[in-house]
């Protein structure tokens, strides 16, 4: 692990020992009589988050709401699962970039895999580059080339070391696309589900809708991108320090 990363775990392993600490101290009583159902996203103390393991990472629910994304995505340069430097900018003249957010041990990554194969190897003779992007503090280069390998993931997955990428892309959840326009400085033209096969507690067979196609046909054709993200999305939360 890398020393960025490797302090900032620290980090909050210590904050998460002081909460846990904090927390013996109160009244049994007071610890029964709390309710943890109605917990979202917003009023979780990111401290308090399990980080000790890949298994331990928070799953949204019906609950976590969508905090959505940036506008546009500013350059960047990080280092990929292929041991290769990737920059946003060298791609400014293909049709569509695509981007999926992905985290180590998120089983909703693992489930969305084949689809998003699938999808590159759709649009591979249309000059798309797709990508993944892996903004969690506690996963590594040598962990995304191992994922890569184990999951045979053939796009890079690219390292976002300091969240500094995922923060001012400002996504929230893993197993996330975005479709951004070169055209346009790299426009957000959409940021959501790769499609409807998973959703909040259930996973169907099949798809039924196909969002991130259906808006790569829409650019393609050079028509205006119409599709919308489902409300509640299945995904891995992304901690940002």
């Amino acid at each position: 692990m890398s020393f960025t990363k490797r302090y900032k775990l620290l980090f909050v392993t210590a904050v998460s020992a002081l909460a846990l600490a904090a927390c013996s101290d109160q009244g049994a009583d007071e610890h029964a009589d709390m309710n943890h159902d109605g917990m979202d996203h917003a009023s979780m103390d990111h401290g308090s988050m399990d980080h000790s393991g890949h298994e331990g990472m928070e799953m949204a629910n019906a609950n976590t709401p969508s905090y959505g994304a940036a506008e546009y995505v500013a350059d960047f340069t990080l280092m990929g699962s292929d041991g290769q430097m990737h920059t946003l900018s060298d791609h400014s003249d293909a049709p569509a970039v695509v981007l999926m957010t992905h985290g180590v041990g998120c089983p909703i990554v693992r489930n969305a895999v084949t689809d998003y194969k699938e999808l590159a190897a759709q649009f591979e003779d249309q000059g798309i580059p797709f990508y993944m992007i892996n903004s969690n503090i506690q996963d590594d280069i040598d962990e995304l080339a191992a994922d890569a390998e184990l999951y045979s993931i053939t796009m890079p997955i690219l390292d976002d070391e300091d969240q500094s990428v995922g923060r001012q892309m400002g996504y929230d959840r893993t197993a996330q696309i975005y479709v951004l326009d070169p055209s346009d400085d790299f426009r957000v033209m959409y940021y959501g589900s790769l499609n409807d096969r998973q959703t909040y507690e259930r996973q169907r067979n099949e798809a039924q809708n196909h969002f991130a196609a259906e808006v790569l046909n829409q650019m393609l054709a050079g028509e205006e991108v119409t599709v919308t993200a489902p409300a509640i999305r299945a995904g891995c939360m992304i901690n940002f320090l």
